[in-house]
């Protein structure tokens, strides 16, 4: 056999292998993500539903209705909503169904899945056609134990897969039969080119997708050449989505734990002055109005979170907000993060309306008063004041804290930026208050201004102009 036939045929099997297991390798890399993605974002559903559900028990429950048909109507609800994205739910009452439209067989399902005392159990079932994602997790109830279970069918996973698998499978066969035509045409006279293309696949192997291989001419090796350039290109673009779509999806994340702290905490004070204190039910009902009220906010928030930083939707709403009515909101929000440290918040306002999201505008006072409460000393004060001036609508939130060095002013609300790390990271923060803050003005075309000295205080002045 001729030196340039065994050439031919070793140059050949390589490529195939390398080619072949390079794209299995993508696939299979690309399959675990989209797996990975599902079961992130089920965990994260379920997370969000189970809290809901158990909200809505929670008051069923104050109010003597939790009943049977008061369950199965507000699990039919949940059904009717997810049933169009092939979601399905199983509740549990003390190890007996309380309701079920589960596409997946339940006997199917072992014990010990049931068997979560806090946290979530998540598995991945069924077989090649059909996979199903399934987490569960326990609702807490004064009474019962409810566990309930969220089931979300793999459809259109199954069927991406499946076309890839083609894909895969039409353009190996073609790409090899090409190669192999030309290797056996001109391998003799084009070893160099060959060569280059050798080189070239390494390269994109080794995860160098901004390298390019360069040959001239019109000939087959030259088209083969701008076709493994273009694939390159593509895979590079499609790393950068993901990896940008990761950084979304964490920074989603972090905004919205960053949101629910403040709020959480202060729904607990409530929630606990509710249980431990002896008070009228007028002071009950408040109370209970706030909590609901909150998590209604809190709803809100997360959903325009997500439009936020997912979708990129940046356009408002505007309406009327009075003044009074939303400073006594937020005072409402921080009284109990600013009694425990004895804090007094003041509030002077002479302003009687402003525009804009009510619910932005109400996170980023609460973020603002809260970054005020941690800075400033045990029975300190906090003051709102509130002025027109200049055609302008101001609200200025001023404590006499610790301040901020004039040198991290000006990078005060880039994300994650932090001046104290260690008091942050004790406090919980991941610096991204101020940048939620100014994102939030920015959409209102108002400005976040702050100004601040060491060991005298801060003052951040939110401007809004005038209709």
């Amino acid at each position: 056999m001729k030196f340039w036939t065994k050439t031919y045929f070793a140059v050949l099997i390589l490529f195939l292998l390398v080619f072949n297991g390079s794209i299995l390798g993508i696939l299979h890399t690309t399959y675990q993500y989209i797996l990975s993605s599902e079961k992130e974002k089920a965990l994260g559903e379920h997370h969000f539903i189970k809290n809901t559900i158990e909200n809505d028990m929670d008051n069923l429950s104050v109010n003597n209705k939790l009943s049977q048909s008061a369950i199965e109507n507000l699990m039919n609800y949940y059904s009717d909503y997810y049933d169009k994205q092939d979601v399905s739910f199983l509740l549990m009452k003390n190890s007996n169904v309380a309701f079920s439209n589960l596409q997946y067989e339940e006997e199917n399902l072992k014990e010990e899945f049931f068997n979560v005392d806090s946290g979530q159990n998540i598995i991945l079932q069924g077989d090649t056609n059909s996979k199903f994602i399934l987490v569960s997790g326990t609702i807490e109830n004064s009474k019962d134990k409810y566990s309930f279970v969220y089931c979300y069918k793999l459809e259109g996973v199954i069927i991406l897969w499946t076309k890839l698998e083609n894909t895969f499978v039409y353009f190996s066969f073609f790409i090899s039969l090409v190669l192999a035509l030309l290797l056996g045409l001109m391998l003799n006279k084009r070893s160099k080119p060959l060569k280059q293309l050798i080189n070239f696949v390494d390269e994109i192997k080794d995860g160098n997708y901004h390298s390019k291989v360069q040959l001239h001419g019109r000939d087959e090796f030259a088209m083969l050449g701008n076709n493994f350039n273009e694939m390159a290109e593509k895979i590079r673009e499609t790393l950068e989505q993901l990896n940008n779509d990761m950084e979304m999806k964490q920074q989603f994340i972090d905004n919205l734990s960053h949101e629910l702290r403040t709020p959480l905490t202060s729904i607990y004070g409530y929630a606990d002055y509710i249980q431990k204190a002896a008070i009228s039910e007028e002071d009950k009902y408040e109370s209970t109005q706030y909590i609901m009220e909150e998590s209604k906010r809190l709803q809100y928030m997360a959903n325009r979170l997500l439009d936020m930083t997912i979708r990129k939707q940046k356009s408002i709403v505007k309406e009327k907000i009075i003044v009074e009515e939303l400073l006594d909101k937020v005072k409402r929000t921080i009284t109990p993060i600013a009694d425990e440290k004895l804090i007094s918040i003041n509030i002077s306002n002479t302003l009687s309306e402003i525009f804009g999201e009510r619910e932005l505008i109400e996170s980023v006072m609460v973020n603002l008063l809260d970054n005020a409460v941690k800075a400033s000393e045990e029975k300190g004060s906090i003051e709102i004041l509130t002025i027109h001036f200049n055609g302008e609508d101001i609200i200025q939130i001023i404590d006499k804290g610790k301040g901020i060095a004039e040198e991290h002013l000006r990078h005060i609300t880039e994300p994650f930026f932090r001046t104290d790390k260690a008091r942050s990271k004790a406090e919980g923060g991941v610096g991204l208050g101020l940048t939620l803050c100014k994102q939030v003005m920015d959409m209102h075309d108002g400005k976040l201004k702050i100004s601040s000295q060491l060991d005298k205080g801060t003052t951040v002045s939110l401007i809004f102009t005038t209709l």
